[in-house]
């Protein structure tokens, strides 16, 4: 199987029947935070009790933040190229919703460490 990327590249099919259509697991969680978070969910009360808490430690290879481009002076090309620049920003997306996440799952551990 090929790593599917949105429009770039071709979706991959399972040869079952009916066929299945698959995606990159790093379309959705590139960094494993959403299996980590998963992973202390399911284990939070046996960690509160036996641990000091857990540390996510994330090593990157580029930028988490990158700068705000203008918009207002965009042609009509870089309009119709817009739903590549969507697929590109798929980091930027899954970063927003990992921090989210990470963010609850403190809170989830500090009630139970409270309880």
């Amino acid at each position: 199987m090929n790593a599917t990327y949105p429009i770039i590249l071709p979706n991959a099919w399972m040869p079952t029947r009916p066929a299945i259509e698959v995606m990159d697991a790093g379309f959705r969680d590139n960094y494993g935070i959403m299996t980590a978070a998963r992973f202390i969910h399911v284990f939070r009360d046996w960690i509160t009790e036996n641990t000091g808490g857990v540390v996510v430690l994330q090593i990157r290879c580029w930028e988490k933040i990158d700068p705000i481009e203008e918009s207002d002076t965009k042609g009509i090309i870089s309009n119709m190229l817009t739903p590549f620049s969507v697929a590109a920003n798929l980091t930027a997306m899954q970063d927003y919703d990992q921090d989210n996440t990470l963010a609850l799952l403190d809170d989830l551990l500090e009630k139970t460490d409270c309880s």
